[in-house]
C-alpha cells in the first residue's frame, strides 16, 4: 500500500496536510488519497495541483510553459462542424498526427466520458456542434486507424482466367478424390464432338485446379462415365495435335487451351440450343426430332418415334412398356400424375420400370425414361427438364445421380411413389363405395 502523509492525522477534517500542503483527500468523495496520486481511486475525480511540491521528486507531466495551453480550433461552412481542444505540451504531440488526420479527411468521434485511468495529459475538451467530447490520443489513434475502412472498394472486373475457373467449377466438381461431370449439356452436335468437347474442357479443368497434365487413364475414366469412351474416342486422342500425349500423361497445348475456352464460352452462351447428350443417337437431337400435331406444353418436348436407328422398335416400346402394362398396378395413372410436379412425374416412371423389370430397371438413362413416359403414361417431357429436376432440391434423397445422364430411384423414393398410388386406390374404393351406397 502507498505511504500517505506523515501528518495526515492533524488533517482528518481537512483537504491538505497542514505541514507539506500536500491534498491528502478527495475533494468529491473524500477518500483518503495515495502521495502523488493525480485522481481519486474511488470516484476517478482529478486532484488539485499540490500546495507545495517539495515533496514530489517525480515530475513527469511537469508544464514548460507555465501552464499556458495550446488551442486548436477547427471550423466548416454553415451548419458544418466546429471542433475546439485546449490541451498542453504533452498532449499536442500525442494528437498531432491524427488531430492532422481528423482536420484533413473527417471522422466519427463518439461522446466520452472521463475515466478514472485517463490520458497522463490534462483533460482536453473538443466541441462538436455544442456536444461535449473527451479527445483522448489513443481515442483519436483508433478513429485515425479507421478513416476510409467503410469507404467502399472498387472492384476490379474478373480476368478472363477468373471467369474460366467459375464456369469450370459449375461443369465439374470434385467428388471422391477427382473431377466429375456435374453439368452434361455441353451443346455438342453428336457423340464425336461430345467427346472433344468433355476432353478439352476436362483437361482445362485440371489445369485450372493446379494440374498440368493428368493420366491418361483418368481421362479415360471421365469418358467412360459419360458412356462416349470408344474406338472412334480412342483413335482421336490419338490423332489429336492439340492433345499432348507424354508417356502415360497427357495435357492441352496452347491451341487445346484456345479450343478448351472457346467450348467453355459456348456452354454457357444461352443463345446456342442445347445440342446431344450420352444416351442419344449419334448425331445431334435437333436433327431427327420429330414434331407432333399437339403442341407441347411447358417442360414438355415432341417425342421421337417407337423406332430406333434403322428402323428397329426401341427397346421402351417392345419390352419395358407391355411388361409395366401388364402389372396392371396403376391403369389410371395419367390422371393421378398429371397435376405433379416433373420431379413426381420422373419418379413414377423409374418407379414403374424398376417395377417391370427389378433389378435390370435399377439405373435409367434420361432418354429411356422420356420415352418410357410417353409411351406409357403420355406424359411429354424434355430430357433437359427432367434432369434438371433430378439435380433439385425436390429429388433429394429419392433419385441418385449415377453418372452422366443415368439414375436410379431410392427406396425412399420408391416409397413416395408408393404412398401416392396408395392414396390413389383410397380415394377410388371410397368414391366406388359411395357410388353403390348411394344406388
Amino acid at each position: 500500500m502507498a505511504q500517505t502523509c506523515s501528518h495526515l492525522e492533524t488533517a482528518e477534517l481537512g483537504t491538505y496536510c497542514p505541514s507539506c500542503g500536500i491534498q491528502v483527500r478527495c475533494k468529491s468523495c473524500r477518500k483518503v488519497l495515495t502521495l502523488a496520486a493525480r485522481f481519486c481511486i474511488e470516484c476517478g475525480s482529478a486532484t488539485g495541483a499540490p500546495a507545495n511540491n517539495l515533496m514530489s521528486t517525480d515530475k513527469p507531466h511537469e508544464e514548460t510553459n507555465n501552464g499556458q495551453r495550446n488551442v486548436i480550433e477547427f471550423e466548416e461552412d454553415t451548419k458544418g462542424r466546429r471542433f475546439h481542444a485546449t490541451v498542453s505540451d504533452n498532449a499536442i504531440e500525442a494528437i498531432s498526427h491524427p488531430v492532422s488526420l481528423f482536420l484533413t479527411r473527417g471522422t466519427n468521434l463518439q461522446p466520452r466520458r472521463s475515466k478514472a485511468n485517463a490520458s497522463d495529459a490534462v483533460e482536453e475538451e473538443l466541441l462538436v456542434s455544442g456536444t461535449d467530447f473527451m479527445l483522448e490520443p489513443e481515442i483519436l489513434d483508433r478513429q485515425a486507424e479507421n478513416v476510409g475502412r467503410d469507404v467502399p472498394k472498387k472492384l476490379s472486373p474478373a480476368t478472363d482466367e477468373q471467369l474460366d475457373t467459375q464456369r469450370l467449377k459449375e461443369l465439374f466438381r470434385e467428388r471422391g478424390g477427382r473431377l466429375r461431370l456435374e453439368e452434361p449439356q455441353l451443346k455438342a452436335k453428336g457423340k464425336l464432338d461430345y467427346t472433344r468437347r468433355l476432353t478439352y474442357l476436362f483437361l482445362y479443368a485440371e489445369e485450372r485446379a493446379g494440374n498440368e497434365s493428368v493420366l491418361r487413364s483418368t481421362l479415360t475414366t471421365i469418358l467412360d462415365d459419360s458412356s462416349v469412351s470408344d474406338g472412334n474416342a480412342r483413335s482421336w486422342i490419338a490423332k489429336e495435335s492439340a492433345l499432348v500425349k507424354d508417356g502415360d500423361n497427357v495435357h492441352l497445348n496452347s491451341a487445346g487451351r484456345r479450343a478448351a475456352r472457346a467450348y467453355l464460352k459456348e456452354v454457357f452462351t444461352d443463345e446456342i440450343q442445347p445440342g446431344w447428350l450420352p444416351g442419344e443417337a449419334g448425331s445431334s437431337r435437333s436433327s431427327k426430332m420429330k414434331t407432333t400435331t399437339s403442341k407441347p406444353g411447358k417442360g414438355e418436348q415432341p417425342t421421337k418415334g417407337s423406332k430406333g436407328k434403322g428402323g428397329r422398335t426401341s427397346k421402351v416400346t417392345s419390352n419395358w412398356v407391355p411388361k409395366w402394362t401388364a402389372l396392371g398396378l396403376l391403369p389410371n395413372a395419367y390422371f393421378v400424375f398429371k397435376e405433379k410436379s416433373i420431379t413426381e412425374k420422373g419418379l413414377l416412371g423409374l418407379w414403374a420400370i424398376r417395377k417391370a423389370l427389378g433389378d435390370e430397371g435399377k439405373i435409367v438413362a434420361s432418354k429411356s425414361l422420356r420415352n418410357f413416359l410417353y409411351h406409357a403414361f403420355e406424359f411429354k417431357l424434355h430430357i433437359r427438364s427432367l434432369e434438371s429436376a433430378f439435380k433439385g432440391k425436390t429429388a433429394e434423397g429419392r433419385v441418385l445421380h449415377i453418372a452422366g445422364t443415368r439414375f436410379q430411384i431410392t427406396p425412399e423414393g420408391m416409397g413416395h411413389v408408393d404412398k401416392i398410388v396408395q392414396e390413389s386406390k383410397a380415394t377410388t374404393a371410397g368414391g366406388a363405395a359411395k357410388a353403390k351406397a348411394a344406388g
